[in-house]
């Protein structure tokens, strides 16, 4: 992640990476299975990633000049929360 934070200084390429990365990272998250909330099989799975997704948090919300969020990086946090949620 200190890839994105030394980009600071290069916004486009700082987006393009950041894009790729959530990319990344959205492919191994499952999804938030809204049709059977029970399901917990996919826990692992987002215990496994949720130390990467927390870092791209944290890159985004340390940004200089802020990152423009993007509707994939939003899923992958709401998808996280409803597992951290749920594990409390």
């Amino acid at each position: 992640m200190c890839i994105l934070q030394r980009l600071d200084a290069d916004l486009p390429r700082r987006a393009e990476r950041f894009e790729k990365v959530v990319a990344i990272v959205r492919r191994a998250v499952p999804v938030f299975n809204i049709v059977d909330r029970s399901d917990i099989t996919q826990f692992p799975r987002f215990a496994k990633y949720f130390p990467q997704v927390f870092s791209v948090h944290r890159v985004f919300k340390n940004s200089e000049p802020a990152i423009t969020g993007t509707l994939t990086f939003a899923s992958i946090l709401d998808d996280n929360s409803y597992y951290a949620y749920n594990v409390r």
